[in-house]
């Protein structure tokens, strides 16, 4: 089950819905972390988990700014700091696991993170390394 923190402006927290983890629900905390760098940190999170954060500059505009990946966690990690990027506003969610759809590919290079079916995405190129896969 995917499970879902937003984050829906920098200073504005919302948690998710109803889990099926019995404690209260996570959030996501900001703050100012220097002068370009923020501290995420997740209120709440999940003993045992890793989280991965993701970041848009604008909401409900998916087709033109999609989530995109901002920040892969450890196990049990609940604090992050990022880089502000070069954007004055932006949104962050987090989600849980780094592995949805437990194909054996990290989300990072997997191909269809929510699709068991398609694993690791790997780019062959033709000419002119003669058919070698990239990694």
């Amino acid at each position: 089950m995917l499970r879902i923190l937003r984050l829906v402006s920098l200073y504005l927290v919302l948690g998710w819905g109803a889990s099926s983890i019995a404690q209260t629900a996570p959030g996501l905390k900001v703050t100012a972390y220097g002068t370009n760098q923020l501290q995420i940190t997740i209120t709440n999170g999940v003993t045992g988990v890793s989280y991965e954060l993701f970041r848009t500059p604008v909401l409900g505009a998916t087709t033109v700014y999609p989530w995109a990946l901002h920040a892969s966690g450890t196990l049990n990690q609940t604090n992050f700091v990022v880089s502000m990027s070069i954007e004055l506003t932006g949104f962050f969610q987090a989600t849980i696991g780094n592995n949805w759809d437990g194909d054996g590919a990290v989300n990072a290079v997997d191909g269809q993170p929510s699709n068991a079916a398609v694993g690791a995405l790997t780019i062959t190129i033709d000419s002119p390394t003669q058919g070698q896969n990239l990694q």
